[in-house]
């Protein structure tokens, strides 16, 4: 018999920015960007690449997901040519590929003060299933890098981000958000009150060098039932140094 996977696909369509110019930050002028490796895996979990393994990781993902986070996601579907399904969520809380549960935050307040990111860009991790064989490939994109200039302000019950494009002078704030971490690993920022049907989820977490990753995935799986799947994850990464 065949073998069939089908998924559940969260996510939530939510694009949360606010613009106020404050004055430029100074605080970072000694700060250099990293190097960011094009196909960078060490900070991420990749389901195995053998098929029955392949699902029970995405079985686990889903399983570990937390009430309150499972409660914001949503998504939509479409069909396309060839009866080729198509099912996207941005951002989703479920990719088949996520940053690393090793760089989950023990402690909240670790979070706290002025970040500078120093390395971020894109890129998509593309895996993809063949059911009549059974077998699974996977490719990466080289990674985009963005050069904007961002600043990160936490505070105990709110976080900000500041952007200044192509190294202008003056920086805009495009994230207001009160925020929450859930079990180390999940980011949500909100609005009001707290977290809810509206609020967007990312990935947060901290390596053992203090640099705070935070990762956002759109998701899309394409589908033709019985032939083959594609899960498709577009990562958008930002790497901060406390300054």
């Amino acid at each position: 018999m065949k073998r069939y996977i089908k998924i559940l696909l969260p996510g939530i369509l939510i694009f949360y920015s606010c613009s106020a110019p404050i004055d430029a930050f100074n605080l970072f002028s000694g700060l250099e960007r990293i190097p960011q490796a094009e196909n960078d895996t060490t900070s991420l979990e990749l389901p195995p690449l053998t098929f029955d393994e392949y699902s029970l990781a995405l079985m686990n993902i889903m399983d570990r997901l937390p009430g309150v986070v499972k409660q914001n996601q949503a998504g939509f579907s479409y069909l396309g040519d060839g009866g080729v399904e198509h099912h996207i969520c941005m951002p989703s809380a479920t990719p088949h590929v996520v940053l690393s549960r090793a760089l989950s935050i023990d402690d909240s307040t670790k979070v706290l003060g002025e970040w500078y990111r120093v390395a971020g860009g894109s890129f998509e991790v593309s895996d993809s299933l063949n059911f009549t064989d059974s077998t699974v490939t996977r490719n990466f994109s080289q990674m985009v890098p963005n050069e904007d200039d961002l600043v990160l302000v936490v505070d105990e019950s709110k976080m900000q981000m500041f952007a200044r494009s192509n190294h202008g002078e003056s920086f805009q704030r495009v994230v207001n958000r009160k925020y929450s971490i859930i079990n180390g690993h999940y980011l949500l920022l909100y609005r009001w009150g707290s977290p809810g049907p509206s609020a967007g989820t990312s990935f947060i977490g901290l390596d053992p060098e203090g640099k705070l990753y935070m990762d956002t995935y759109r998701v899309e799986v394409l589908l033709k039932p019985y032939e083959y799947q594609v899960n498709k994850a577009f990562v958008i990464r930002s790497v901060y140094r406390r300054i």
